[in-house]
């Protein structure tokens, strides 16, 4: 069972075209049954384009898509349509729900789409997809609680966390403290300082595994494409998931390069 996490950057890549069939494409050659999407407007169309986008994409893979409004309309990127976390599978999604994380003031609402697959042979998978707060990481913590709040109704149930977090590990720095003290500084001179490494290592406390650190294979770093330096797009799994384990890499292709500016996160289970 091959799992994508990607935020696709509303399919617009690092050369400022849309291009729904290149960011299919890499999806296609990454043989994921299940990829989870982030920055995604629906329904979105565009003049080339008479289906909305996630439509379109979702066709032309032969995939099922769900999608979960955080915003109602994003005027940054141009889409006059509601903006958020989507999903598509070739397995049968037995239910799906759009959550909002706590709302902080000052802060740009978020929230996660939880889905749940009939992967066949083996008990339903759950997926949160999620995208934290770009800009500080104790709005990234109490967007984590929130969710998990959710989680723990079904703590007992085989899930994922999934999706562009934007918060560092403090394990990829353990001999690279200089490199993080840049990060910072520069978190702290574009926009606002780090206050602490505290979403990872939250999680990992909670008793997640962070796939890359478990089973990585090549380059971690998900941000950018053009110039990668942190890794920010993550796969937590819980305990009894975590057992199928596999493999976890960065999915780089020439495609993956300039679909968007972040790289995909292909997850490698055993079993279905």
């Amino acid at each position: 069972m091959k799992i994508l996490t990607y935020n696709i950057h509303h399919w617009e890549g690092t050369d400022g075209r849309i291009d729904v069939d290149r960011v299919s494409q890499v999806i296609h050659e990454s043989g994921a049954g299940v990829v989870a999407l982030n920055e995604v407007f629906h329904p979105a169309t565009t003049e080339a384009d008479a289906l909305p986008l996630l439509e379109a994409m979702a066709r032309h893979l032969g995939m099922a898509y769900v999608f979960g409004e955080t915003l109602s309309y994003y005027p940054e990127a141009g889409f006059p349509a509601p903006y958020g976390n989507a999903l598509l599978t070739r397995y049968a999604v037995l239910s799906a729900e759009a959550h909002l994380t706590v709302d902080l003031p000052g802060r740009e609402q978020r929230g996660f789409l939880r889905v749940v697959l009939d992967v066949g042979g083996t008990a339903p998978v759950a997926l949160y997809v999620t995208h934290l707060d770009h800009r500080h990481e104790d709005a990234r913590l109490a967007q984590v609680k929130s969710m998990l709040q959710l989680v723990a109704r079904y703590s007992d149930q085989p899930h994922l966390l999934v999706g562009d977090f934007n918060a560092l590990a403090p394990s990829d720095y353990e001999k690279r403290p200089q490199e993080l003290a840049r990060l910072v500084a520069q978190e702290g001179a574009s926009r606002e300082k780090l206050s602490g490494l505290q979403v990872v290592p939250y999680l990992l406390q909670a008793g997640y595994v962070d796939a890359y650190l478990a089973a990585g294979h090549g380059p971690a770093e998900t941000w950018s494409t053009t110039k990668p330096c942190v890794r920010i797009d993550y796969t937590f799994l819980s305990p009894s998931l975590a057992e199928r384990l596999r493999r976890c890499q960065r999915w780089e292709t020439p495609l993956s390069r300039v679909a968007s500016d972040h790289f995909p996160l292909l997850l490698d289970l055993s079993g279905s």
